[in-house]
């Protein structure tokens, strides 16, 4: 699969993480803001201990439910974070918020965003490959449980003098033998603009020694976030998103098309930045270029945005080479490729559940060993589920990601935070089934969305392609190889 990406098509995700554990601009303990303790806002005052007489405890806001809210909620809902659309920082939105956030912690809720915080990925017990998941911001059916039980109990606060200590996780920040900042982009808009709006931005990233370089971490410096939604950050070794004359600015292409780029990251608002694990690093060669395809939802109110991305730098070859396999469909000539298990790739309107697998088969040296370490899917409005199984030669099958709820407001990158030996093995003549779901109708709320939102009053049967009513059925898969000299960047091509 070539992937070409327009700025117009609206991504979230992630970073390789698009995506999202939100990040705070530092780690923060303390015993919260807020309240008197009294029953102000619905809420109402309740002993948070457990009495003699055996009853159970009530769960209170300052005493149980706000270290949770502070450790999984604050890092995007917070004053400084405009595009989280509101501060779950203020004791009394939350209250007036609580059956509504319910429906999220504990859903999925059948509107967008269908659970919070955003995390997709939840392999059922056959889909399941057994290793923790960097940055997992599942909450822990434990938290569930008190959210649920002090949403029963009328929302009390409790004493706010004697509320729990709470932690906000600290952003990771690159490191790397040195860390370089792009310039920034330019993006403006004007008075009176709405709705959404796409920009690709290409940087020169001067590397010209014919050896290459070696990155080990990408880091999105959003700039204005009252209106910067989301990027999808590329590598292009090609040249061809170079803007006239050279040097850094808006790709030339029409429809801003970057082609055949190599997908790094997905980054959203809060998102923590790329750092590949100790030893791992993508290998770029000498005149690649660093692309960024953001969307940006226009407020009404003339904005310029001037974000920066930095990426870090190892001096010497790594133990492991990082290389980005594209996979599955994306190109308009790809919704009859005899890669789909039903051919062609077509969703009719008011079809509420259309299901087709795209396999794609892979090869690599056989003195090679390649293990994975990421994957990110990746798809449009339509969709709603996305599962990846791992065909063997010998005809067995290994499922190794599933997302039942696909959310495209917060797509992102699954990292398994596991050594190299503990990854899943990619053999050489394994096959990426990629199995994607959607629903091409009304009840389909993110779908019916952005129709309404374009005005567009009749639904339209949907096929692979480009554009932000086309569909996609995309894996981006990260694979790792100890690195012995010999660049593997097309090894899945």
């Amino acid at each position: 699969m070539h992937f070409v990406h327009p700025v117009g098509l609206s991504l979230l995700l992630l970073p390789l993480t698009l995506a999202v554990a939100c990040g705070d601009k530092g780690a923060d303990t303390g015993t919260g803001t807020g309240g008197d303790g009294g029953a102000e806002d619905g809420g109402a005052t309740t002993d948070s201990g457990s009495g003699d007489g055996g009853t159970d405890r009530v769960p209170t806001w300052y005493q149980d439910v706000q270290p949770i809210v502070a450790e999984h909620c604050w890092t995007c809902h917070n004053p400084e974070n405009a595009d989280a659309a509101f501060d779950l920082t203020d004791v009394d939105l939350v209250v007036e918020l609580a059956d509504w956030l319910n429906s999220k912690i504990n859903g999925p809720d059948t509107e967008p965003p269908y659970m919070m915080p955003p995390m997709g990925l939840d392999p059922s017990p056959e889909c399941d490959v057994g290793l923790p998941v960097r940055t997992d911001l599942r909450l822990a059916e434990e938290d569930k449980a008190t959210f649920q039980a002090w949403i029963d109990a009328g929302t009390p606060l409790g004493d706010e003098a004697t509320a729990a200590p709470y932690e906000i996780p600290e952003l990771p920040t690159l490191s790397g033998d040195r860390v370089v900042e792009t310039t920034p982009v330019s993006f403006d808009s004007h008075d009176g603009q709405t709705g959404d709006a796409y920009n690709c931005w290409s940087w020169d990233l001067g590397i010209t020694d014919p050896e290459g370089a070696w990155v080990s971490g990408v880091q999105v410096n959003g700039d204005n976030l009252n209106i910067l939604h989301h990027a999808v950050i590329m590598a292009d070794f090609s040249g061809e998103t170079a803007p006239e004359g050279g040097g850094d600015g808006k790709c030339p292409r029409p429809g801003d098309e970057v082609p055949s780029a190599t997908m790094l990251a997905t980054w959203v608002p809060g998102a923590d930045p790329i750092i590949l694990p100790e030893g791992y690093a993508f290998h770029f060669p000498a005149g690649t270029r660093l692309v960024t395809a953001t969307h940006y939802h226009l407020t009404g109110t003339g904005q310029h945005d001037a974000s920066t991305i930095s990426l870090s730098y190892l001096d010497k070859p790594p133990r492991y080479e990082a290389v980005v396999l594209p996979l599955g469909a994306a190109d308009p000539g790809e919704t009859d490729d005899p890669a789909w298990e039903h051919n062609p790739f077509l969703i009719e309107p008011g079809d509420d559940h259309y299901v087709n697998t795209w396999r794609d088969h892979h090869t690599h040296p056989e003195d090679k060993e390649f293990r994975i370490w990421a994957l990110f899917p990746h798809m449009h409005y339509a969709a709603t589920a996305m599962k990846v199984t791992l065909e063997h030669p010998d005809g067995t099958s290994d499922c190794i990601s599933e997302v039942p709820v696909f959310d495209f407001d917060f797509q992102r990158t699954y990292e398994w935070d596991a050594p190299y030996e503990d990854l899943p093995v990619l053999g050489s003549d394994d096959t990426f089934a990629i199995q994607c779901s959607y629903n091409n109708s009304e009840s389909n709320a993110t779908l019916r969305r952005a129709y309404e939102d374009n005005g567009i009053t009749e639904y339209l049967p949907i096929q692979i392609g480009n554009g932000w009513l086309d569909e996609m059925c995309v894996l981006h898969a990260i694979v790792v190889q100890e690195y012995d000299g010999r660049f593997e960047r097309e090894a899945g091509e």
